[in-house]
């Protein structure tokens, strides 16, 4: 079974290095007072095995949550992620605008492999 986190992470990442200003974390209490900010955790995680018990594919869902101090903050980031995900095979399947109790802006949201 391939541990997707690494990858997703490195993919992330890519983002920070070319936005200096965005952080990435793995879920994280911290992230919120850093903005703006990516996290993310890994929902499901399921392979997919053949009759022989040899693993054919791997079900994976990722919820990656951007926040920011306003909603243009992370409709901005949400088209660079989605981006970044697109390249390593993750179609976004979820995306929704939330404003957090404390006033900022929360877009959760779901890819999957």
């Amino acid at each position: 079974m391939i541990d997707p986190k690494t990858t997703i992470y490195s993919k992330l990442k890519e983002i920070a290095t070319a936005h200096p200003e965005v952080k990435v974390f793995q879920e994280d209490g911290k992230a919120k007072m850093d903005l703006p900010c990516i996290t993310f955790r890994i929902e499901n995680d399921i392979p997919v095995h053949a009759l022989d018990k040899d693993e054919l594919s791997q079900n994976t869902d990722v919820a990656i949550d951007l926040w920011g101090q306003n909603s243009k903050e992370t409709s901005t980031l949400l088209t660079w992620v989605v981006e970044k995900m697109l390249e390593i095979n993750y179609i976004c399947t979820f995306s929704t605008d939330l404003t957090d109790p404390s006033g900022i802006s929360h877009k959760p949201t779901i890819f999957t492999y």
